[in-house]
């Protein structure tokens, strides 16, 4: 967690197996998912959710070493 004089920053890291690069673009539309047993909806939802309160959400991804999320509320 950060805090700035522009917001609060939280940044969430795993070390998982990471995003392939021909998804990345697609993760945050709903509907959109990688298994057979997701909805697809949880990335969308927190995207309306984040920008809703003026903040933005974005992701970084390496395959094979893991994906940051990182979401910037306004104070």
């Amino acid at each position: 967690v950060r805090i700035s004089a522009d917001g609060l920053g939280v940044v969430v890291e795993d070390d998982g197996h990471g995003i392939p690069p021909d998804v990345l673009p697609r993760v945050f539309e709903p509907a959109f998912s990688t298994t057979s047993s997701g909805s697809g909806l949880g990335l969308a939802i927190a995207k309306r959710l984040v920008e809703s309160w003026g903040g933005t959400i974005a992701l970084t991804s390496t395959p094979g070493q893991g994906t940051t999320f990182s979401i910037v509320l306004p104070r």
